[in-house]
């Protein structure tokens, strides 16, 4: 890991501060943490899954973790950056409750239609 990223520019640290509920101290150690499993600063949807899956050592999280990649991945590039990730573990971690609730809304309406069938709900069920 070269220098120029061991830390965030001093820019990017202040947008992330006003983007989510972490200050500048736990963001740059998020940072450091990512970059050390993430040397490349880019994380693939292969890498998630083997990540993911380490919390559910006694099923098949692989289908369900795609799912939580796809809904982190919010450019649809394929990868999930530091930005990415951190926007999403303040939604996951330190978001009021009614953004939780969206964003969790939005891994069962998988159309996107802003409604949840019963199909959506058993896929949903299905793979987690």
């Amino acid at each position: 890991m070269g220098k120029e990223n061991s830390k965030l520019k001093p820019k990017e640290l202040s947008d992330l501060v006003n983007l989510t509920e972490f200050n500048k101290k736990e963001i740059s150690d998020l940072y450091m943490n990512f970059r050390q499993g993430c040397p490349t600063g880019q994380l693939t949807k292969d890498e998630f899954r083997k990540v993911y899956s380490l919390f559910f050592p006694h099923g098949d999280a692989s289908e369900f973790s795609e799912r939580v990649f796809d809904s982190w991945d919010s450019n649809r590039d394929g990868t999930i950056d530091f930005r990415e990730f951190l926007i999403a573990i303040n939604m996951t971690h330190k978001a009021p409750f009614e953004d939780k609730l969206r964003w969790a809304f939005g891994m069962y309406d998988t159309d996107g239609n802003n409604y949840i069938t019963k199909d959506e709900m058993l896929e949903v069920l299905r793979v987690s």
